[in-house]
């Protein structure tokens, strides 16, 4: 009995040196009753026993030596393999049980001299012996039981102490035992699921069944380290709640779920609620066919762009609530043929705050028990084209309040489909500002406010009481009633001046005004209006085929003589030279008479080219005259000019062929330039003049006569 009782120590201590992060199993309890039965029975067999061999040691045996002891003692040590020095005991309780049990077996397996009588003391702890011994039995079935366990470190042999720590620091992670990485940021398992969060961040999740206790399914084990977790891969199958899964892990940037059975799944809420920096998801191979409840899997995904969930069967589902709520950049959603709502009973606020959504086509959508759609499309701003089918009746409907409340970019909506009969709540439904024509629903029965502005049928009824028509079995469409505000800063115009309509500014707007909008793609008749006739004219301006009138004067013309400008306006440019008269005078005259003297006047200056020579005709305006003022552009002057010179108002040259061109006002007063030098003179052959405005043009070349 001790030789065996030695051989299971060492595989013990060899297990617990190699292995001391093991926990063994828990022993199987046992009823109370059936082991005290067992201990007594065993109590009297063996004390029988001992004093039957008592009786024969006395008569039959003598007593050992001490040379026979050693001999035990070494046989002991050649079959164990192990010298006793080699067993390391840790435990203080294991050394005494050790200890006792060897005494024990010693006295057991060692017949009793007759000179050494038993004494009473003696026969006392020989009566205790037979419980010391059944729980030696005891652990020796518990180290029996962890035998498989230790198998793979027993048949690999002993961790050197060079590489023991080694192999610690890179243990891979064993999904069999729940171990990790030493550096991971966390680890843990819930009956057959483990789970870790390596130190880069990645959530790996391994197992079967569920990862958690349900019902109290609101978090995830891994929540308290959501924010560690920057990617995820799944494997697990039959589970049947992964709602909430990653909920909240607002740094996840990818997610690999190919490998998530998700077959006998009836709970999805919430799964991906709140991973707002995830910008996509392959939902390819998630299972949805046994769902009944997906209500927030993707809310506060702000992040996500797209998703296709054309492989969603959600046949079963009858909760979508908040479904993608504040998905705020969610701009398109692939919908497939399974996608039903037949069965949704819920669906609040499922699109709410998707504020990046412009197109959604539900036609393939039927809500027959669907009893509350409250908020559905709440603040879906930028949502501009909304389609309903003919299945979407939402005959059950109880409660519609708020449901397009801020879908402001929507100008036209189909409602022909909904039943609204049971409808007992509908708060701001339509609280819309730019909705311009829509069909209503049908077999409404209480007050529904209509939307802003002021509304009429195809016939031109008004809809005075601002409440959808109730009570028609049939829709109606109601289209607003719209006008054009058009003004204009000039007004009056002088006889055969062009109609200028830079300053026309045309706004689209409903009755109340809840509806602006500043249009540019309108048309007009201004091609048509006679600028050279005097009187009132008619501008027409016309959008989405309504029309406003703006009033148009065209003033008679005043007859004047002749403009011209201040004397040190500059009338003479040089080729390319952009003419500039801010500040300069205009005058006008009839006969010797000056009628007009001002600097508010219009020019067409900036359509004069000043490219070539030549006379540039400006065109003035002021009240209801109009005239013409002469600029000059000089031909360009040579280095090989005989003499050439240019003023504001005059400038000439002598080319070196003897030709003198002369432009500009007063030419007397400049004479001196050319007429001084004889030899000048004498250098003219040939003269091109273009003067205006001189009085006096005698002895403009006396000299050269």
């Amino acid at each position: 009995m001790g030789r065996e009782l030695r051989k299971t120590l060492c595989v013990l201590m060899a297990a617990i040196t190699l292995s001391s992060s093991i926990e063994l199993p828990a022993r199987a309890s046992e009823p109370a009753g059936e082991v005290q039965e067992t201990a007594d029975s065993e109590k009297t067999v063996l004390a029988e026993e001992l004093d039957e061999e008592e009786e024969k040691g006395s008569t039959e045996q003598p007593a050992p030596d001490k040379e026979t002891e050693e001999t035990q003692e070494i046989s002991v040590e050649e079959e164990t393999g192990l010298e006793t020095s080699d067993i390391l005991i840790e435990e203080t309780g294991i050394e005494e049980t050790v200890s006792e049990t060897s005494s024990t077996e010693d006295s057991t397996d060692e017949p009793i001299s007759s000179e050494q009588p038993v004494s009473t003391e003696e026969n006392s702890s020989e009566e205790t012996a037979p419980e010391e011994t059944t729980s030696t039995e005891e652990l020796t079935q518990e180290i029996a039981s962890t035998e498989e366990l230790t198998q793979e470190f027993t048949t690999t042999g002993e961790l050197t102490e060079e590489t023991e720590e080694e192999e610690i620091a890179s243990y891979a992670f064993n999904w069999d035992l729940g171990l990790g990485f030493i550096d991971d940021i966390a680890s843990g398992s819930y009956k057959n699921v483990y789970w870790r969060i390596d130190r880069d961040g990645k959530l790996t999740v391994k197992g079967n069944g569920e990862y958690c206790e349900y019902p109290q399914h609101t978090y995830s084990p891994w929540y308290p380290y959501r924010e560690s977790i920057k990617t995820a891969e799944v494997r697990l199958s039959l589970i049947e709640n992964p709602s909430f899964m990653f909920e909240d892990c607002v740094n996840l940037t990818s997610v690999d779920i190919s490998q998530l059975d998700t077959s006998l799944s009836t709970n999805l809420s919430a799964m991906f609620r709140g991973c707002s920096s995830l910008k996509s998801i392959d939902l390819s191979k998630l299972d949805t066919s046994k769902a009944t409840q997906i209500s927030a899997m993707f809310a506060d995904c702000s992040s996500l762009e797209t998703l296709d969930l054309s492989n969603f069967d959600t046949s079963n589902v009858t909760a979508m609530s908040s479904l993608f709520s504040y998905a705020k950049n969610l701009k398109h959603i692939q919908f497939g043929e399974k996608f039903t709502t037949a069965k949704v009973t819920r669906s609040p606020y499922m699109f709410e705050g998707c504020y990046a959504i412009e197109e959604l086509d539900l036609s393939s959508f039927a809500m027959p028990v669907n009893n509350e759609m409250k908020g559905m499309f709440e603040f879906c701003r930028n949502l501009k084209k909304l389609t309903f089918g003919e299945k979407f009746s939402a005959a059950k409907a109880t409660d519609v309040s708020r449901m397009f409340w801020s879908c402001d970019a929507l100008n036209a909506l189909d409602l022909s489909a909904f039943d609204l009969r049971n409808v007992q709540y509908a708060n701001m439904m339509l609280a819309m500002d730019n909705l311009l024509e829509f069909q209503t629903p049908r077999n409404v029965k209480i007050n529904i406010s209509m939307p802003n502005g002021t509304w009429q049928t195809s016939e031109g009824q008004c809809i005075t009481d601002g409440y959808l028509p109730k009570n028609q079995n049939k829709s109606m469409k109601l289209t607003q009633q719209m006008q054009l505000i058009v003004t204009k800063t000039v007004t009056e115009y002088s006889y055969g001046s062009k109609l200028d309509l830079s300053d026309l500014k045309v706004e689209y707007r409903n009755s109340t005004g809840s509806i602006r909008e500043q249009v540019k793609d309108y048309t007009t008749n201004a091609k048509s209006i006679d600028m050279n006739t005097a009187g009132t004219k008619d501008l027409i301006v016309t959008y989405k085929g309504i029309s406003a009138t703006v009033k148009i004067t065209v003033k008679k013309q005043t007859v004047l003589d002749r403009f011209v400008l201040d004397d040190d306006a500059k009338t003479v440019y040089m080729p390319g030279e952009k003419p500039c008269l801010d500040g300069i005078w205009l005058h006008g005259y009839l006969g010797n008479d000056r009628k007009i003297s001002t600097v508010d006047y219009r020019t067409n200056l900036d359509e004069i080219d000043t490219s070539t020579p030549g006379v540039k005709k400006l065109k003035v305006w002021y009240a209801d005259a109009c005239g013409e003022v002469d600029l000059f552009v000089m031909e360009p002057f040579q280095d090989d000019d005989i003499a050439h010179k240019r003023y504001d108002t005059l400038a000439y040259k002598i080319d070196r062929n003897g030709k003198l061109t002369m432009m500009g006002a007063e030419p007397a007063q400049k004479k001196r330039d050319w007429s001084s030098s004889q030899e000048v003179l004498d250098s003219i052959k040939t003269a091109k003049i273009i003067i205006r405005g001189a009085d006096d043009l005698s002895e403009l070349l006396s000299a050269r006569a």
